[in-house]
């Protein structure tokens, strides 16, 4: 289930795919895949199972172009789909890239998992609110976790998916190429208490993730300015024990821990525990 998928990677590692939880009476008409129509409300969300066998791998993916030659995206687990949030570097991520074009109404790609050494296809069937998705990988491992094909029903990864939800706090702002969104904090536990970060749609649908929020502290408040004065909106976490996580936006969208930046004024900026 996307509960435990959050669960587990805090924020790393998901599996995915699905066969419904209980019977499904129906599913959303698939969509007339004229090209013609948007599909623009499809592109940069986490597409993540609606419900998963723990035993077998099911890939996330993040769909990043659709056009009528091009279907592109990015395939693995949800850390490894979602855009880097810089916290320890500025090394950026090598993504599994998966591509193809629409067949009979379909969207047929190709994926390589580099870090499994896997390839395959992955066909996308576009219904109102969700993907009907079959994954079939061209070779086998010993492992019984790559069975192939898997399919079954894509939703978008939510912040309200989560379980052991102790408290949310969440705000509306306008972050230059990301529009208005809404950033998202959420407070958990299970076990031992932690936090998330998110930028979401008007859906609670995740977009973004800002990474490195300590355990066991909880999110007071989130708010935004343009710290080192470049234009871009900048986000703050703030959390108990006047702890302080300001993120910087850069000019593609993605932000970095404010501690890594070059200016000194910048970089203290962050409050965080010795």
């Amino acid at each position: 289930m996307k509960n435990n998928i959050l669960i587990s990677i805090l924020p790393i590692a998901v599996v995915l795919l699905l066969t419904s939880c209980g019977s499904r009476e129906q599913t959303s008409e698939p969509l007339d895949t004229e090209i013609n129509q948007d599909y623009s409300k499809y592109l940069n969300l986490i597409w993540c199972p609606e419900s998963n066998d723990s035993d077998v791998y099911y890939p996330c993916f993040r769909l990043t172009e659709i056009s009528e030659d091009n279907v592109k995206g990015y395939i693995g687990t949800c850390s490894e789909v979602m855009p880097q949030c810089f916290i320890n570097s500025f090394e950026p991520v090598k993504y599994n890239e998966f591509s193809g074009k629409f067949e009979n109404g379909k969207a047929v790609c190709i994926f390589e998992l580099g870090s499994e050494k896997l390839s395959g296809t992955l066909n996308i069937e576009f219904a109102e609110n969700e993907l009907e998705t079959e994954i079939e990988f061209d070779k086998t491992e010993s492992d019984s976790n790559y069975k192939t094909p898997i399919t079954g029903i894509y939703t978008p990864y939510n912040v309200y998916d989560q379980s052991y939800i102790i408290n949310t706090v969440s705000i509306g702002a306008e972050l230059n190429s990301w529009g208005k969104v809404n950033i998202t904090t959420v407070y958990m536990n299970q076990e031992h208490p932690w936090s998330e970060a998110f930028i979401t749609d008007d859906s609670g649908n995740i977009l973004y993730e800002f990474e490195a929020l300590i355990n066991g502290v909880e999110p007071k408040s989130i708010t935004t300015a343009d710290y080192n004065k470049d234009g871009l909106t900048d986000v703050n976490i703030s959390m108990e024990f006047e702890l302080e996580y300001p993120y910087i936006q850069t000019e593609n969208g993605l932000f970095y821990g404010c501690w890594l930046d070059p200016d000194p004024e910048i970089a203290e900026l962050a409050k965080l525990p010795s």
